[in-house]
């Protein structure tokens, strides 16, 4: 049911179309009207909207698990670190029940206030640091991720809660497994409990509505201005998100305040170039990353910061990329001593485990480095205020190709405390020069920490090598024929005894297939023995003892003669005899060990040389597994 009557402020028409709202700004004079008690009030005038690239507006209609909603109204709020954000509110059916929309990071969350049991297991606010893990209702634990403040200054439409332009909140900000996120917000001492979760613009029906809403904004690729300190050129990639600009001509910090720069201060003449330089474009290719991203991704080079820290009085320096694509999260491409990675954040909810082992994405990372970096050179455009001098406490995890990072920046004068992760994966230098365009990049000289072993794929191939081993041991086992082609048993007198056996009866010998001679002989003996070729007309010879076997290749397929010719050892006894067999195709286990031998030799060397690879991955760590105490 609407409502209609006059602003308390300048007597204009304002309308509250739906029952349960509680605030709505007059079109007039901006102000803030509240409804209570059968009259209206005014709560005050709100600042001008400040413009940001968000798609949606008032207006839109969508329906999310089948409950249809219209986004009615908007709030705007100052971050206490800088920065402006977004808040919407959905109205379902009608107002019945209030949604909290929220973009953040190309990410966009759907909450609702939940009613808070009296005896829930949130402890108070001023207890809350990043990290901690709280069970809230109907949602289960999730982390702290931030704690600051913000305050309300700018809106439009109809508000579903009471506030006061210039209003301070307090607010922590956490995120669970599942994609879940929840918002504390403490205001004049009561805390009220917002939860949801992470949702596309497709789950809540208005996917449509926001690609049309885009081409209507017509956004440019960025915002040209001036530096006010040299009038260099600057174009603002990311003008709606950015709050420090490092001006790469004169080396100006500037602060950038709701479109507008303002100097803050010289960084000095060493200014560093990139060696990717700002304003690169990168078309980065999901499956290389393990992204699902139905297109390849142009990424835009919009910041850059070298950062060092120092251990035993040694500095090491690494470079950081910030990178740009609209309605995307800020991606980073890192580079320390020739290592280069691709960094994507990650929620602090999908991050569990100790301070030596981390858990993420079914994978777990151990702690490989710790640290307290400080920025030494900045240039470009930042989401956050940069400064030379930035220090953060961070700690690496790897689990190679990845490095799981956790950076916790350190309590400031508004008791602002923020811990971010980032997975990164391992991305080769020719990769990055091709993905990049640019040529030249330095080589690694030494082993990254989560740079991966480059020749494991040995292992795979070696295991199918022995397979195919196996298969073939098994169809010759089964297939070889193990065919007896000759068994005769000679008895010798001691006067006839050393006679020579001239077997005439052709004996039919398969070509391609090996033979067996076994020799079985009382007393011992020896056999000297020789096969003729009736139709080669080549002799081949061969000699055999008694409880002996002896191989020979395979001979040319066809009819064969057999001469055999015994030697006895000394005293032996009036009779004696000696017995010869013949076999043909017979699988032979030694040709099988020396075959997996030869396989496996190959994949022991790798073995031994990863083992190396992996102790020189770890030998600038504290946390060293190979480390000899």
């Amino acid at each position: 049911m609407s409502f209609q009557s006059s602003c308390p402020a300048c007597a204009s028409p304002v309308e509250f179309g739906l029952e349960n709202s509680i605030l709505t700004v007059c079109k007039s004079c901006s102000s803030l009207v509240g409804r209570g008690d059968g009259k209206l009030e005014d709560f005050g005038e709100v600042a001008d909207l400040v413009q940001t690239d968000s798609p949606l507006q008032l207006g839109m209609r969508g329906k999310y698990k089948g409950v249809p909603f219209e986004i009615v109204g908007r709030t705007q709020i100052r971050h206490s670190a800088g920065g402006v954000w977004d808040e919407w509110y959905a109205a379902f059916r009608g107002g019945q029940r209030w949604g909290w929309l929220a973009e953040a990071q190309g990410k966009v969350y759907l909450t609702f206030e939940k009613e808070l049991p009296a005896t829930h297991a949130i402890p108070p606010f001023d207890e809350l640091d990043v990290d901690d893990g709280i069970k809230l209702p109907e949602i289960g634990v999730c982390t702290v991720a931030e704690i600051g403040e913000g305050e309300y200054f700018a809106a439009e439409g109809e508000i579903p809660f009471q506030f006061r332009p210039g209003e301070t909140i307090q607010f922590a900000d956490l995120s669970g497994p599942g994609k879940k996120f929840a918002t504390i917000d403490v205001s004049d001492g009561t805390l009220v409990l917002y939860a949801g979760g992470q949702v596309t613009f497709k789950q809540l029906g208005i996917a449509d509505a926001v690609a049309n809403r885009e081409k209507e904004l017509q956004q440019v690729a960025g915002v040209k201005v001036s530096c006010p300190n040299c009038a260099g050129p600057l174009e603002l990639k990311a003008p709606d998100q950015t709050l420090r600009v490092a001006c790469q001509f004169c080396g100006s910090l500037l602060d950038v305040s709701e479109g507008n720069l303002k100097f803050l201060e010289t960084m000095g003449d060493d200014v560093v170039k990139p060696t990717i330089p700002l304003g690169t474009v990168g078309t980065i290719k999901g499956e290389m990353f393990g992204e699902t991203w139905s297109e390849d991704l142009e990424f835009t080079v919009i910041g850059f910061v070298r950062k060092k820290t120092v251990y035993e009085g040694t500095s090491y320096y690494w470079d950081e990329y910030l990178l740009y694509k609209p309605r995307v999260p800020f991606h980073w491409l890192i580079q320390s001593e020739g290592n280069w990675n691709f960094g994507k954040p990650v929620t602090a909810g999908e991050v569990s485990g100790s301070q030596r082992k981390k858990n993420y994405d079914g994978k777990t990372f151990a702690i490989y480095d710790r640290a307290k970096p400080t920025v030494t050179h900045v240039l470009g455009e930042f989401y956050w205020k940069v400064s030379v001098g930035e220090e953060t406490k961070t700690a690496d995890y790897i689990r190679p190709p990845y490095m799981l990072s956790r950076a916790a920046t350190l309590p400031d004068e508004n008791n602002k405390k923020e811990v971010n992760y980032t997975v990164s994966t391992y991305f080769p230098t020719d990769q990055v020069e091709t993905a990049f365009g640019v040529q030249d990049l330095r080589r690694p000289f030494k082993v990254g920490p989560n740079q991966p072993y480059p020749h494991k794929g040995i292992y795979k191939m070696a295991l199918a090598m022995w397979c195919a081993a196996m298969l073939i041991a098994m169809l010759v086992f089964a297939c070889g024929g193990n065919k007896q082609v000759f068994s005769e048993t000679f008895h010798r007198t001691k006067t006839d005894a050393s006679k020579a056996v001239d077997w005439e009866q052709p004996l039919k010998i398969a070509g391609g297939k090996n033979i067996r001679i076994e020799c079985k002989s009382t007393p011992w003996c020896y056999v000297a023995g020789e096969f003729y070729g009736t139709s080669t007309h080549k002799l081949h010879k061969f000699g055999v003892q008694d409880d002996k076997s002896v191989f020979m290749s395979s001979l040319p397929g066809g009819e064969y003669t057999l001469k055999l010719q015994p030697q006895w050892q000394a005293n032996r006894p009036n009779n004696s005899s000696f017995k010869i067999t013949i076999h043909q195709g017979v699988p032979r286990l030694l040709h099988l060990f020396l075959l997996v031998l030869g396989i496996t030799i190959m994949p022991i060397m790798v073995a031994i040389h990863q083992f190396t690879f992996n102790v020189r991955r770890w030998s600038e760590s504290d946390y060293s597994p190979y480390a000899v105490e």
